[in-house]
């Protein structure tokens, strides 16, 4: 019998955790063909969302590992920590807030048995998300698939199954803030869709603020395209060609046309503000490469794991 390990990073959804422990026991009960084992990492709740997996784990008829990190490291990170964890056949990453259903896990397997090495499950319809997500999340994959190197499947997230030669090819990325969206992709494994229609969140709250989705968003873009960098090259040339050019027309009107109203402009303060703003961006884009850069050189793990549990209940 295969075994299909299911990997659910969780923040503070204490709130969720009795709905999904029982949405877990019944695809548990219902395979016949596979092993499931579920490793749940609490990415350093301080609510008593850690307390409530350690008492369901003990209560609940699978097998299972629960890994808690010293703090919150983030979302992508805690996904991380599963996937190094995991040993099965394959494995299937999903949110514990039960907006991707974990019984799509069996279409997602479906597909796998055929012999493709990663299934995405694609959000047809977003139930209960804002306008406001909705839009920036259209905008920041179109923008990444017209400037990435690869092609990042859209209306996808973290929920997929992975075969092990996927999960053993990501284990052995030594980048340290690894962005699991794009890195899957980039791997080349063939891969296919299972279609679902993502429900509301039957309790507590998203996790993902807006300054974490402007992160997550920062770090696929500059981990997997120099565009921004780029863009400041050509911006540069656009506009010192701009300023060479009027130097010269000032020059001429001056000298052969003794044209004096080039003199005390007013806006030339404005142009001034403009350009060293113009500056001051392309210097935090460039900063935003050297900042991963130093992540890296300086080797810090991604995360830090304070303790790892088995319960062995089959």
């Amino acid at each position: 019998m295969r075994q299909i390990d299911i990997i659910i990073p969780l923040f503070n959804e204490s709130d969720c955790i009795p709905s999904l422990f029982e949405n877990l026991r019944n695809i548990f009960q219902r395979s016949k063909t596979y092993k499931f084992y579920f490793i749940f990492i609490n990415d350093g709740s301080f609510d008593d969302t850690f307390l409530k997996l350690h008492t369901y784990c003990k209560t609940y008829p699978f097998s299972c590992k629960l890994i808690s990190l010293s703090r919150n490291f983030g979302h992508q990170a805690a996904l991380t920590a599963g996937i190094k964890a995991s040993i099965g056949d394959a494995a299937v990453a999903i949110d514990g807030d039960l907006q991707d259903p974990p019984e799509l896990i069996f279409k997602m397997l479906e597909e796998w048995e055929k012999g493709y090495k990663v299934v995405y499950a694609r959000r047809s319809l977003r139930k209960g998300e804002s306008v406001l997500k909705k839009l920036t999340a259209s905008i920041f994959y179109k923008i990444i698939k017209n400037i990435a190197s690869i092609d990042i499947p859209q209306d996808t997230g973290d929920f997929r199954l992975m075969d092990r030669v996927v999960v053993s090819s990501l284990k052995n990325l030594p980048e340290k803030n690894q962005f699991i969206r794009g890195l899957v992709p980039w791997l080349g494994y063939s891969y296919t869709f299972v279609n679902f229609e993502r429900q509301k969140r039957a309790n507590g709250i998203s996790k993902y603020s807006i300054s974490k989705m402007v992160k997550l968003a920062v770090d696929g873009i500059s981990s997997f395209s120099t565009f921004p960098i780029r863009l400041c090259t050509y911006l540069g040339i656009t506009i010192t060609s701009f300023a060479l050019i009027l130097g010269i027309k000032i020059t001429i009107d001056r000298v052969f046309f003794q044209d004096q109203s080039t003199l005390g402009w007013s806006s030339i303060i404005v142009a001034i503000l403009f350009f060293g703003g113009v500056n001051l961006l392309f210097m935090g884009i460039i900063g935003e490469y050297v900042g991963r850069i130093f992540d890296e050189v300086k080797g810090r793990p991604s995360f830090i794991i304070e303790k790892v549990i088995d319960f062995n209940n089959d």
